[in-house]
């Protein structure tokens, strides 16, 4: 990635989780739990961080929520059982505020702490 194409990133406004992102904070993590077990744990890191949980659907395995810290962003929680007992969460926060220095490190610092406090309560596999 070029200098001028990595500096415009920092203006994104939306940051993806995924198994191929070159920053290692927002690559997609697997847990060693079942998909209603991971849900609920997000649910509830998300409650704890003063977010408002807009829609749960343990059916295809979303959750959206809105969250005011440390910037006004919603998030959307992706839950996929890839087998039994072994599930990967992915995230994609968005934000519609603009910042002089960019909302990038902010989207991806919130991402990397919601991973970690989850990380905290479910056994991670990779």
């Amino acid at each position: 990635m070029g200098f001028f194409s990595s500096f415009l990133k920092r203006f994104d406004s939306q940051v993806e989780t995924g198994d191929h992102n070159p920053d290692d904070r927002l690559k997609t993590r697997y847990y060693k739990a079942d998909l209603r077990k991971v849900l609920h744990e997000i649910e509830s890191v998300l409650k704890k961080k003063g977010a408002v949980i807009g829609n749960v659907s343990a059916e295809h395995g979303e959750l959206s929520a809105t969250i005011k810290t440390p910037v006004n962003a919603f998030v959307v929680a992706s839950i996929v059982t890839v087998r039994p007992f072994e599930t990967a969460l992915d995230f994609t926060v968005s934000t519609e505020m603009k910042r002089i220095t960019g909302n990038y490190n902010v989207l991806a610092d919130l991402i990397h702490s919601l991973y970690l406090e989850i990380d905290g309560k479910v056994p991670v596999i990779k």
